[in-house]
């Protein structure tokens, strides 16, 4: 490794991003199953137990599971933003299209397997992946123009190329 280098993140081959992004999509498959909706109530109740009455616990079992929807589909857009190629904007458009597509087919699955789908976690699952492949595209703007330079310096008036003329008086 060269000294030279100032990064501390090093992003992994093409082919680990490819394979972290399938894993990723068979984690997202699994949890629309039976065995991992029975797993996610025993966790549930488990988690209950140690946190008590806290709140209600079909609030709990809301904010659980709307939670674990939003962390699967944010990390989704953010790695399916980062394994893709072109140009940035192409990346964020086909990562928010990616993100959509596997949460509808997520939630059809559930369709076959016994449990209930729904069009607000299909929302859900859109709007979270698109934040992250988001959150992706801005880091790699920020990647682009420095880190140091995007934080220390103000944002840059955008000019029309129409000099303003000093005011006499």
């Amino acid at each position: 490794m060269s000294m030279s280098s100032t990064s501390l993140w090093h992003r992994p081959a093409p082919s680990a991003r490819l394979a972290i992004l399938l894993a990723h999509l068979a984690l997202i498959f699994f949890s629309s199953t039976r065995i991992a909706g029975q797993w996610a109530e025993y966790a549930f109740r488990f988690y209950r137990s140690l946190l008590g009455r806290v709140a209600t616990g079909a609030e709990m079992h809301l904010l659980a599971q709307k939670g674990v929807h939003f962390l699967l589909f944010f990390s989704l857009g953010v790695w399916t933003h980062n394994t893709l190629n072109g140009t940035r904007a192409q990346k964020l458009v086909w990562a928010v299209c990616c993100c959509v597509l596997a949460g509808a087919l997520s939630e059809s699955v559930q369709l076959f397997t016994g449990r209930d789908a729904a069009l607000a976690d299909v929302l859900l699952n859109g709007a979270s992946g698109a934040l992250g492949a988001a959150l992706a595209w801005r880091c790699s703007a920020a990647r682009l123009a420095g880190f140091s330079q995007l934080l220390t310096q103000p944002e840059q008036e955008v000019r029309t190329g129409v000099e303003e003329q000093p005011q006499e008086q």
